[in-house]
């Protein structure tokens, strides 16, 4: 069975016995590793060699394995692929729902058939029952743990007067939602769908224990995929406080600083934010929701796996989220494209219907989406000044350096993920879209997300760090960055008010609330494209 310098003989190279080929394959390495480090034999066999799945699948770059996970929470590579494709079915799902119930006759059956394809049509393979099971079984503690910190299932900020309203609008009107007889209710839904759908159903009476709920549970979803193995738990916690370093620019430049004040504008009222995942959490998970469930498709585990149904998923993202779907653009694009390396054709030629119809989606919902748009002012730069200067570093900097500190081996590094969250990052800081600094707010959380991911992948290895005290100094910089969330907590569980607070049903409430005009921001002139889409009712 062996050739010359212990090599598989030639009918394992030609492929007759896969399966003996890769355990062959396997044990020559073993054996050649034991020869140069015997230490490393033991290392080997527990870390083992992955085959690809099937030739949908993209995975590391030169085909590297990942290490395999152990534990109560542990996936194999199915049941994280099977996860995955439960993950594009949600994505997908909701503006399916959305349009099949409001659209016009053409448009309910290509969403039927999109959602026919992702059921039925797709070789991934859905989720086992024990995979199934751990979702439901992490669930329970992540819908306790937001119980708390979001001090019952609600919202006290402003903005989520705007949240309830749609939900509530979702929930007790037809859609689409129409203000008058040329105004239509136009917004990205893709967070709304599912719990003003359960609102209606079981008349819940406040929509926004239907949202968390649904948050809870994608959350729990999303981490499970990402962050599978021992580290899980400590990921929940890891992924609700990750941050920059805005309270020390607070100490800097803030002289109104204080315990519980949003710290976040310290470069001065909207003029750039990236928020801290508290900060996503509590004002805006209608946002990072999506971000959540874009990482988890292409960087499971830490890990690169990609599959063309995933193109579908992302395709939606618009509909949930237009400036984490630009973030996907700028930061998960890339990815895919350099981790392919030479495969990208032979990857598009055996999954090309999943690409055509993502093509397709995204058109469709570009085209709802971008409807009426006169609230922006288009793009503009930021312009240089040493104080965004201080903010880049404060918010991504400190954190890209200690990323590197605790990485002193440079070729275990994801130089691809880090350079790309790297440049997305620098772009949104620069680059301004419409008159407020959503693009910066949003977009960044997909990258810190990232970020984060590959903390979480070096941080607990050991002898990995330039000197013995780097591990201390992370853990610190971490912290103090968790400052952050912490003080948004600590607005939402204390200074706030403690009890349910009553939320617009009309368009008067809402404008009342909101504190002014609003309306441009969720409305849509009926036209030839609303009409396309809704029929009568656009």
């Amino acid at each position: 069975m062996m050739g010359k310098y212990g090599k598989p003989d030639a009918r394992l190279r030609n492929g007759h016995d896969g399966l003996m080929a890769l355990c062959l394959k396997m044990s020559v390495k073993l054996r050649n590793a034991a020869v140069r480090d015997p230490s490393k034999s033991a290392e080997l066999r527990k870390s083992g060699y992955r085959a690809l799945g099937n030739n949908t699948d993209m995975a590391d770059a030169n085909g590297h394995a990942a290490k395999s996970q152990t534990g109560f929470w542990a996936l194999s590579e199915g049941e994280i692929a099977g996860l995955q494709r439960l993950i594009v079915l949600i994505l997908i799902a909701s503006p399916a729902v959305f349009f099949i119930t409001a659209g016009s006759i053409g448009v309910k059956v290509f969403w039927a058939l999109v959602i026919a394809y992702v059921v039925f049509g797709s070789r991934a393979p859905w989720p086992s029952l024990r995979s199934v099971g751990l979702w439901a079984a992490l669930s329970i503690p992540v819908l306790a743990y937001f119980y708390v910190l979001s001090n019952g299932f609600y919202g006290t900020f402003f903005d989520w007067r705007k949240s309830e309203w749609l939900l509530y609008m979702l929930a007790e009107t037809e859609w689409p939602q129409a203000e008058s007889d040329t105004v239509i209710l136009r917004y990205y839904f893709g967070a709304y769908v599912f719990p003003a759908l359960t609102n209606a159903l079981l008349g819940l009476g406040q929509p926004q224990i239907a949202f968390w709920i649904f948050f809870g549970m994608f959350f729990a979803l999303a981490v499970l995929v990402i962050s599978t193995g021992r580290q899980l738990l400590l990921s929940v916690v890891f992924f609700s406080f990750f941050s920059g370093f805005d309270v020390i620019g607070s100490l800097l430049l803030d002289d109104k600083f204080y315990i519980g004040k949003h710290i976040e504008w310290w470069t001065g009222w909207g003029a750039i934010q990236f928020s801290s995942f508290g900060t996503n959490i509590l004002w805006v998970p209608q946002h990072f929701m999506p971000a959540l469930f874009a990482v988890a498709l292409v960087l499971p585990g830490g890990q690169f796996r990609y599959r063309g149904l995933h193109a579908i998923g992302m395709a939606a993202l618009p509909f949930w989220s237009p400036m984490v779907f630009l973030a996907a653009v700028l930061c998960l694009l890339p990815i895919v494209l350099l981790r392919a390396e030479n495969g990208v054709l032979k990857h598009f030629r055996t999954a090309w219907l999943d690409y055509v119809l993502g093509v397709i989606v995204f058109a469709a919902l570009y085209a709802y989406i971008s409807m009426s748009l006169e609230q922006t002012t288009g793009w503009s730069v930021n312009g240089f000044s040493t104080t965004l200067l201080l903010f880049f570093v404060l918010e991504a900097g400190v954190l890209l350096g200690a990323m590197l500190l605790i990485s002193k081996k440079f070729e275990a590094v994801d130089w691809t993920t880090l350079g790309t969250l790297t440049g997305c990052l620098m772009f949104i800081t620069l680059v301004r879209f419409g008159t407020g600094n959503d693009l910066a707010m949003r977009s960044s959380s997909l990258a810190l997300l990232l970020l984060a991911v590959l903390f979480l992948k070096h941080l607990p290895g050991a002898g990995t760090a330039w000197f013995p005290g780097a591990k201390v100094i992370v853990v610190v910089c971490l912290l103090v960055g968790a400052g952050t969330s912490g003080f948004e907590y600590y607005r939402q569980g204390v200074l706030e008010r403690t009890s349910p607070h009553p939320f617009p049903k009309t368009y008067e409430e809402m404008e009342r609330y909101h504190r002014g005009p609003w309306y441009w921001q969720y409305h849509a002139e009926k036209s030839t494209i609303s009409r396309l889409l809704f029929g009568d009712r656009g």
